[in-house]
């Protein structure tokens, strides 16, 4: 038997059903029952459709719409505002070591949906869309004016006694094979485009601390 109460109209679903209370499990055989009469049955269903029934209804509609209001107060508080600097979850991340978040992107707009378009960079709006729970607010410096977005890694070079650290050949966005040019992996302020050449070479991230790095060509095409 459900006798539990119900926080949505605090009733049991068995008083409300039976339209009395549940005597709870227990030993009966010596109990002597006592069947009410038409008139009492009458007066009790009566009672139950014109008080109970209509006072659990509005109780339930009572609870709901304060979860409402908690779920849209909420939801308010979570609103990102056009030209805002933001993170966006990625939801195909690599693996569990990879960041969690990409950016910063800026908000262009939300649309009817509740859902965020995004900038990058460059201005360009991304194709995806991202929901509120996707994003979070972040504080960026002054745009560097020698920063460029990467289009594309086209190789690397392993460290060696010359260079301590990896570096990538790139082509920039908006920029012909002309401007390519190596770059250290410490000038890279997002290595998602160095995440991505790894994954498409089909060698191990050599940023990653899962394992070590397999000996891999000096030259990935």
């Amino acid at each position: 038997m459900n006798s539990k109460v119900v926080s949505l109209h605090q009733s049991s679903p068995y008083s409300l059903f039976f339209a009395r209370r549940y005597n709870g499990i227990g030993k009966y055989e010596f109990t002597e029952s006592q069947l009410a009469n038409n008139e009492l049955l009458l007066e009790r269903l009566k009672y139950m459709t014109e008080v109970v029934f209509p006072g659990a209804s509005e109780k339930a509609r009572a609870t709901q719409q304060k979860m409402m209001d908690r779920f849209n107060d909420t939801a308010s508080r979570s609103e990102f505002h056009e030209g805002t600097a933001v993170m966006a979850l990625d939801p195909i991340k690599g693996n569990k070591l990879d960041p969690k978040y990409e950016g910063p992107y800026i908000v262009v707009r939300q649309d009817r949906n509740g859902a965020y378009v995004l900038k990058d960079a460059t201005g360009t709006e991304l194709h995806r869309k991202y929901a509120p729970s996707q994003l979070k607010v972040v504080l960026v410096e002054p745009k560097d004016p020698n920063a460029y977005v990467v289009r594309k890694i086209l190789d690397h070079s392993e460290p060696d006694k010359e260079h301590k650290e990896w570096y990538y050949l790139v082509r920039w966005k908006g920029y012909g094979p002309e401007h390519d040019s190596w770059e250290p992996y410490s000038n890279f302020f997002e290595t998602k485009c160095i995440r991505d050449y790894w994954n498409n070479a089909g060698h191990v991230n050599p940023h990653s601390t899962r394992s070590p790095v397999p000996s891999a060509p000096t030259s990935i095409e």
